[in-house]
């Protein structure tokens, strides 16, 4: 019979697992958000919408300069010259992103996502467990 792990003990323990599966799951996190945000900007290219834009694409302000007059105008999106290939899989967006900003580029947001981590991971996990050897111990499991 083994006894049952403290609870700030499994609140550390799923808290660290948390970091280290948002540390693994950030590059891939930000490659399909960049596939993502291309296929929205193939989607919308050459069409007006109201003051919406994308980091890989610019937008024709027309000149104005006047924010309020952006937000009350519609725009026009138009590609970058230098914006991902149509048709490009996951390995050759994650290279592209390599080559063109550099591998830290992959880990945008990784202290964000494990700050958020640590209280997702640590509460659930910790619940989990517990309540898990509470079944146990009553016949429940």
């Amino acid at each position: 019979n083994l006894d049952q792990p403290s609870i700030p003990s499994e609140f550390v323990a799923a808290s660290v697992a948390g970091v280290v599966a948002a540390i693994i799951a950030t590059p891939a996190d930000v490659i399909k958000t960049r596939i993502q945000a291309e296929r929205l900007a193939m989607q919308l290219e050459g069409t007006e919408i109201e003051a919406l834009a994308f980091s890989s694409m610019k937008v024709d302000l027309s000149g104005t300069g006047d924010a309020a007059a952006v937000m009350a105008k519609p725009v026009l999106i138009s590609p970058e010259p230098d914006r991902p290939s149509r048709n490009q899989g996951f390995f050759q967006v994650g290279a592209d992103i390599v080559d063109k900003e550099g591998a830290s580029i992959l880990f945008t947001g990784v202290g964000q996502r494990c700050i958020g981590s640590v209280p997702r991971f640590g509460v659930t996990l910790t619940l989990f467990e517990y309540l898990k050897g509470w079944a146990l111990a009553h016949g429940y499991l």
